[in-house]
């Protein structure tokens, strides 16, 4: 397949171009079919000198002028060339974009590694938390059992006291006996008690005198 296409001649950062017709699998600084004219882009305005009836005719042979010798051919006056224009991709926006796919990987990357890390100490205030509770719970029941032995050593004193209160009922009855009976009662218990056998011993010597009478 012929192209018509630009070759790069000339010195280093002074381009100058040749506009040739070559076949589209030979390298770009190869050989070449026919030099149809030049192109010098560092004079201004910029040069271009081809033979456009020569090109027209390779076009109608089959070979297809490349996106910027259509647009030079174009520039210069010839027709349809429309059809082999593609348009070229702005570098500068490619760059543009590219940067900011890069910068919103970034921020993405950023946004995950950040997460990443809110996970891990989350997860790390959970298992503190837990120790937490496991280091608590020993000093809970700990706690558990001394109001445990708290409420028993009350229970205790309770019973205790209740204890010292039923003795001391007890005692009170066996102190108001001896206080209960006066020393004037017990006096006169006494007279009672010497008082009685006299009186029985009258009537015993009342009795033979009534047995004498009716003797006589």
């Amino acid at each position: 397949m012929l192209k018509i296409r630009l070759q790069r001649t000339g010195r280093k950062k002074q381009p100058f171009y040749r506009v040739v017709v070559a076949e589209h699998s030979s390298p770009v600084k190869g050989r070449f079919i026919e030099s149809l004219g030049f192109y010098n882009p560092l004079v201004k305005p910029w040069s271009f000198e081809v033979d456009s009836d020569k090109a027209l005719e390779w076009i109608k042979k089959g070979a297809k002028p490349s996106s910027t010798v259509a647009r030079l051919l174009k520039a210069q006056g010839v027709k349809e060339m429309e059809k082999f224009i593609t348009e070229m991709p702005d570098r500068k926006k490619k760059k543009k974009e590219e940067e900011k796919k890069e910068e919103s990987k970034a921020e993405e990357s950023k946004d995950e590694e950040q997460k990443e890390v809110e996970k891990k100490e989350g997860d790390e205030e959970k298992e503190e938390k837990k120790e937490e509770v496991k280091a608590e719970e020993p000093e809970a029941e700990e706690q558990k059992e001394e109001k445990k032995g708290e409420v028993k050593s009350e229970k205790g004193e309770d019973e205790e006291r209740e204890e010292k209160k039923e003795e001391v009922k007890a005692e009170e009855p066996e102190a108001e006996e001896p206080s209960s009976a006066d020393p004037s009662s017990a006096k006169a218990t006494e007279d009672t008690a010497t008082e009685a056998p006299e009186s029985v011993t009258e009537k015993e010597e009342e009795k033979p005198e009534k047995k004498e009478k009716k003797t006589k």
